[in-house]
């Protein structure tokens, strides 16, 4: 699908899959689609009546106090790619992080709702509690954002770029680097969770 919407717009690939049968019904069975956050994108902008950048700056970025511009990956009709491909600073995902970490508030200002933060981060369902990531069952699944362990939360990019937050300890670590080839994607992430555990059982160690 992604290779598609490199040759296209991103809705054309989308309604190309209009027809497709739904396997199960709503709210009972999991299966990460990048086509669903590319549709709920589409929504987005149509509701906000702005494209989905203006929305991210007016809303998030700019109240956020970020050091520098987000640069949003387009599509050939230059629509935003919303299941990817958001370029920023390393220290402008920790702002992020940040605001994630302390109830979506950043710089004295509420920035995310608290009651939506807490939506977000919850499992909705038996089937989101332990899903699949890179072919392995190990994670539940919110509302766009892996839920990793208590009080454990990521948002995790395509090939390793990861925001990762401990909300009860208040730790927040960013990682940009990029995995190599895809076979090798489980035990990249398996090393990856070691490492953002190890230094979370440090911090508790030494507090």
């Amino acid at each position: 699908m992604l290779q598609l919407m490199d040759q296209t717009g991103g809705l054309d690939v989308i309604l190309g899959f209009k027809d497709i049968k739904v396997s199960s019904d709503p709210g009972t069975a999991y299966l990460y689609s990048s086509l669903d956050s590319e549709l709920l994108g589409r929504v987005l902008a149509a509701a906000v009546k702005k494209n989905v950048s203006a929305y991210l700056e007016e809303k998030i970025w700019t109240p956020m106090g970020a050091e520098s511009h987000a640069v949003w990956y387009t599509d050939r009709k230059s629509i935003e790619r919303t299941s990817c491909c958001i370029g920023a600073t390393s220290r402008d995902f920790a702002r992020i992080g940040g605001m994630l970490a302390n109830q979506g508030q950043w710089n004295g200002k509420q920035i995310i709702p608290v009651e939506w933060l807490k939506e977000m981060t919850k499992i909705h369902g038996e089937h989101l509690s332990k899903v699949a990531i890179a072919r392995e069952q190990r994670m539940g699944y919110g509302y766009h954002i892996w839920l990793m362990a208590p009080h454990q939360i990521a948002l995790r990019g395509h090939r390793g770029q990861v925001i990762f937050i401990d909300q009860l300890k208040n730790i927040v670590m960013v990682q940009t680097a990029v995995y190599g080839p895809s076979q090798n994607s489980i035990t990249n992430f398996q090393e990856l969770d070691a490492l953002l555990a190890g230094v979370v059982a440090s911090f508790s160690a030494n507090q």
